[in-house]
């Protein structure tokens, strides 16, 4: 038994159908959208799995954790709760309900995104919400990869690591 190649139209389309099969009353999956179609993606802007669930304030493109009560809080890389613990997610825009909090795929982050961006670099979480490429190394600092740079000036697959050190 062989495989066959399908393309990411194919695959979003399959995804869809799946998801209309498994849920006929839309309860299971109605928090979530798949979309990994990347293309003319715009700045701040993402694609894939997205959750529509907490609550909170947020910013486009800022990194978020889930907090016990449900809300989506800012991380840091000077405590282990808001940035090595926990389920991670970028903001897609200000209303995580609305918006969506992207937890696995394509972001465009032009605006949080420092050091140098080089294709497959490693992408860390940094102070404030944001992300680098410039591997955290101060002592108590946090460190867990969010993911690597793509191709594309300024995209990265983020797929965070649910692991994470404590610098010492």
């Amino acid at each position: 038994m062989g495989y066959k190649r399908i393309g990411l139209d194919r695959f979003q389309t399959l995804l869809e159908q799946l998801k209309r099969r498994i849920d006929m009353n839309g309860t299971i999956f109605s928090d979530v959208k798949v979309d990994y179609y990347l293309s003319a993606m715009e700045n701040n802007r993402g694609r894939g799995e997205i959750v529509t669930f907490g609550s909170g304030t947020t910013t486009a493109g800022k990194t978020y954790y889930l907090h016990s009560g449900s809300s989506w809080l800012e991380t840091s890389i000077t405590a282990e709760v808001s940035g090595g613990l926990g389920m991670l997610a970028t903001a897609m825009g200000t209303l995580p309900s609305r918006d969506g909090m992207l937890v696995r795929g394509f972001f465009d982050y032009a605006t949080q995104l420092t050091g140098t961006f080089a294709a497959g670099a490693t992408v860390y979480l940094t102070a404030s919400g944001g992300v680098t490429t410039t591997k955290p190394s101060g002592s108590g600092e946090i460190l867990r990869v969010l993911g690597n740079c793509s191709t594309t000036q300024n995209v990265i697959y983020f797929n965070p690591s649910p692991d994470y050190m404590v610098i010492e």
